[in-house]
């Protein structure tokens, strides 16, 4: 995995560089939708639904990791992440198991 993210660039910085690259595209999710409930309306399309994923592979990550909290702290980015999960997801009780 780490010759992976070394061909594709990642692997050529530190975690907190990494982080600080990462920053400003993940706050434009925040600020860009506004005062709809996705990026581009009322219901994800393609790009918010690849929004969501991202942010939610970031927030319930199996280890821990610096990424998750910059959108835990925020209340738009975590209400965002909620609110794909719930439009997105089935309810936990049918995958049989917590969100």
């Amino acid at each position: 995995m780490k010759k992976q993210m070394i061909g594709q660039g990642a692997g050529r910085f530190t975690p907190a560089e990494r982080l600080e690259r990462a920053r400003p595209d993940t706050y434009a999710t925040e600020d860009f939708p506004g005062d709809k409930l996705f990026l581009f309306g009322t219901t994800p399309v393609a790009a918010g639904v690849s929004s969501v994923a991202m942010l939610r592979s970031l927030v319930f990550f199996p280890i821990s990791n610096p990424g998750s909290k910059p959108v835990l702290k925020r209340p738009v980015l975590s209400g965002y992440v909620a609110r794909g999960r719930d439009v997105m997801l089935p309810p936990a009780e049918i995958l049989g198991r917590a969100s």
